[in-house]
């Protein structure tokens, strides 16, 4: 049955995109988050559906669901184009949850 199941991801966003975060998450239930792959060697990929668990800064900010593959997209801050992938928040924590952050993007629990 292997890769048909969905899986859960977490998305470790860097201090510099707190407020990408905050504006994402004020924007509940229709903002959407677009977030580079990284430069991380991954053998496998979020797909569409696949659940993320976002966190920033030790803490889990918002979960949501897939929603565009990846996908290559204009960076207005870097000025380059990237590798992005979409996720819709179907939650924003409120609650302070702590969840470290790992050393790449993307991240298979």
């Amino acid at each position: 049955m292997g890769d048909s199941m969905m899986k859960t991801w977490q998305l470790s966003m860097g201090r510099s995109d707190i407020n990408y975060i905050n504006k994402v998450c004020d924007h509940f239930p229709t903002g959407l988050l677009n977030y580079d792959k990284g430069s991380a060697n991954m053998k496998l990929l979020p797909k569409l559906g696949d659940e993320v668990y976002v966190t920033c800064r030790a803490k889990l900010r918002c979960i949501g669901v897939v929603c565009r593959d990846f996908h290559i997209a204009f960076n207005p801050i870097l000025k380059v184009n990237e590798l992005c992938l979409t996720v819709m928040l179907t939650k924003v924590v409120k609650e302070g949850v702590h969840l470290k952050g790992r050393r790449r993007n993307w991240t298979l629990l």
